[in-house]
């Protein structure tokens, strides 16, 4: 009798230190879960009330062109814009994925809980972004400020990727200030120009979010081979996409529009 009773105290206490430890996990994750969800239910509103630029619906000589997927294919402008936006995703993702776990290996002994702090700040440089990118786009070309958002944020997450401790962490998270008008720019610029083709080319625009589930694996292989700090050069290569079309737009007629 004493041994089963034992055994059941054994395993009361087994279940009951595993609770606790779900509880801290849960405690854990959700104020930066909370921080996420107030900042899109911010951005929807943001959206909301936007003024996007207006988009060119026809072109000269494009009247009589017939809209679908297989005319997109001859504007190699806007396949390179949909390639742009796919490793613009990935990298959003990649960064927002990772950064309690850079954290935590460039300061090794810090709890999830206070590492997600850090993830919270993203979520708050990128709102502020979006506010400061619309009031720069008064005054400076769209595709001008993508090519300097693009760029900076190439800097700072291979200074992430180089430095680390605290100074690549702080680079890190400044990344998300500049990432915030890059989705919307890409994809009011690469619709530029489409003529007929206009609203067929929005689907596989959205379609390219699904880099976020595609590069964001990469980044893990390289960090489980190599080290978190090193894999940040994965997004750094997708902003690299990015500021390349943003450099091939800059010298298309259409951009200027």
């Amino acid at each position: 009798g004493g041994n089963i009773t034992g055994v059941f105290l054994g395993q009361q206490l087994i279940l009951s230190e595993q609770a606790q430890s779900t509880t801290e996990a849960l405690d854990a994750v959700k104020l930066p879960y909370l921080g996420i969800a107030t900042v899109v239910l911010l951005w929807a509103l943001l959206v909301a009330v936007t003024k996007f630029p207006p988009l060119a619906l026809r072109v000269p000589g494009d009247e009589t062109a017939a809209g679908g997927f297989r005319g997109l294919l001859k504007f190699p402008r806007y396949c390179l814009g949909v390639f742009a936006q796919f490793a613009y995703v990935g990298a959003q993702v990649c960064i927002w994925s990772f950064i309690i776990r850079y954290t935590q290996h460039n300061f090794p002994g810090t709890t999830e809980k206070a590492a997600a702090y850090y993830l919270l700040a993203t979520q708050i440089l990128f709102f502020v972004g979006r506010f400061l990118g619309t009031a720069l786009m008064s005054k400076i070309r769209p595709v001008t400020l993508l090519i300097a958002f693009a760029a900076l944020d190439i800097v700072l997450c291979l200074v992430a990727a180089a430095a680390g401790g605290r100074i690549g962490l702080y680079a890190l998270v400044a990344t998300s200030l500049f990432m915030s008008i890059q989705f919307p720019t890409i994809f009011t610029v690469s619709l530029r120009g489409l003529g007929a083709h206009t609203k067929s080319g929005a689907a596989p625009l959205v379609m390219a979010v699904v880099g976020g589930a595609f590069i964001p694996p990469l980044m893990g292989l390289i960090s489980d081979q190599s080290t978190i700090n090193a894999s940040v050069c994965v997004p750094a290569a997708c902003f690299v996409v990015v500021l390349w079309f943003a450099m091939k737009s800059r010298d298309s007629s259409v951009a200027r529009a």
